[in-house]
């Protein structure tokens, strides 16, 4: 390459002017090929970035040798925008970074690069046992969970298999890996899809919402209801790969963006469990107010996700009636206790509203809560039953599931997956990838 090769590159460029006034044999096309043939080939690979920037690379004396550069750098020495910048980190990271293919984990050198750039623009979340902030990979937006030094990795090696499950399901409303990758004794999962907020941020804040607030009063009635059936195809999906949540909650759900409707994704995989049947754990984990009743004596199987989810549900449904939510309501801070006296607080939290089409959806939501919320985990339904209701609640309201084309009701049909034996966790499994990994 010669300067003459850069000014066809770069039209408009003239690269035969020389670098500096007092030496007019080194042209700033001598200064890029001799000092910055990476940099420029950072900057032809990215669609956002014009080739003729590197003339600043050129003016603000920058080289190869100072690679990979930070956000700081940057803006610093080309004084240009967060944006410019954010465009270079993007190409920089592809052209530096480690490569991964779906569902990889890799312990990196503390010297290799990432194809992750975070999005310095979203604040840091807290999740389970770790940081979460929004990474890129080229125009693609992750989750990045970073766990701390010196967590038990027995659990880390456990959500990471989790996660992979419930990759393999394909169901959308579940939170799926992307990659993982151990470095300077952090671990990270890279997962998807990216959420700005969760159910919780929307139950407390759904009246300063235009999206919500636009919404005519079916309209919400239909959301919402998909919204159900949603999180009931995301948990069938998690139970069929043997997977109890153990720990539902508003906080743990997403909210997103999917083919172009606000949609729910279950997410926080840090409690879950594998097994070979469906077993009862032995230790009271979770939060306390979407404990199922049986979780006060430490044994609680995948039933105790239907009883929490059918909290989530009630939480919803007093969203739609105009009511205040569970956490004004219930002053033990165990919302198990509405079981109690079940059939009056539906009556009182839910009265029959005037227009049919509500009327009709109400009666069969409070039977759905019944079942659900049913003290004795064997009478409450499986996670595909409950979608299956949900669904022809959907239809009844003229308005087709997001998700009725992913959701495994039929799957081993024959199957009683809902044998309670003793806990048979994966541990040799689980052993076995912390030595591989590890």
């Amino acid at each position: 390459m010669n300067p003459i090769d850069l000014s066809i590159t770069c039209p408009g460029v003239d690269f035969t002017v020389t670098y500096q006034p007092h030496d007019t044999s080194f042209s700033i096309g001598d200064y890029v090929i001799k000092y910055l043939q990476k940099t420029f080939d950072i900057i032809k690979s990215s669609p956002n970035i014009e080739n003729s920037t590197i003339v600043y690379f050129v003016r603000a004396d920058l080289i190869d040798a100072d690679l990979p550069l930070s956000e700081k750098d940057i803006v610093d020495n080309l004084k240009c925008s967060v944006k410019f910048a954010h465009h270079f980190l993007q190409a920089q990271s592809s052209f530096f970074a480690v490569t991964f293919k779906p569902l990889e984990y890799k312990t990196l050198g503390p010297y290799d690069s990432v194809p992750f750039v975070v999005d310095s623009q979203t604040r840091l979340r807290t999740g389970g046992y770790g940081v979460i902030e929004k990474v890129f990979e080229g125009s693609d937006s992750f989750a990045r969970k970073t766990i701390r030094d010196g967590y038990d990795t027995e659990k880390i090696m456990m959500e990471l298999k989790i996660l992979r499950l419930a990759t393999e399901t394909e169901n959308p409303h579940l939170l799926r890996l992307r990659c993982a990758y151990k470095q300077d004794n952090q671990t990270c999962l890279i997962t998807y899809p990216w959420c700005e907020f969760d159910l919780r941020a929307f139950l407390d804040g759904s009246s300063e919402m235009e999206f919500w607030v636009k919404l005519q009063p079916k309209d919400k009635l239909i959301l919402i209801t998909d919204w159900m059936a949603c999180l009931a195809s995301g948990l069938s999906a998690l139970h069929k790969k043997k997977i109890k949540h153990q720990d539902l909650k508003p906080e743990n759900v997403l909210l997103c963006l999917l083919d172009d409707r606000m949609m729910p994704v279950i997410c926080d995989f840090g409690l879950s469990k594998a097994f070979a049947k469906d077993s009862k754990s032995v230790k009271v984990q979770g939060t306390r107010e979407y404990f199922p009743p049986e979780q006060f004596t430490g044994k609680v199987g995948r039933k105790g996700d239907l009883f929490s989810l059918g909290l989530i549900f009630v939480e919803l449904g007093l969203l739609l009636f105009g009511q205040k939510s569970l956490k004004h309501q219930i002053s033990s801070g165990f919302y198990t206790d509405i079981t109690k006296n079940l059939d009056e607080f539906l009556t009182d939290k839910f009265p029959c509203p005037n227009a049919p089409f509500f009327l009709d959806w109400r009666t069969n939501f409070c039977k759905l809560l019944k079942v659900m919320l049913n003290e004795t985990p064997a009478n409450r339904p499986k996670a595909s039953e409950v979608w299956e209701c949900l669904k022809e609640m959907v239809e009844s309201l003229g308005a087709k599931p997001h998700c009725e084309n992913v959701s495994p009701v039929e799957s081993n049909p024959n199957v009683d997956d809902e044998t309670e034996d003793v806990e048979i966790m994966l541990r040799e499994n689980i052993a076995s990838m912390i030595d591989k990994l590890t």
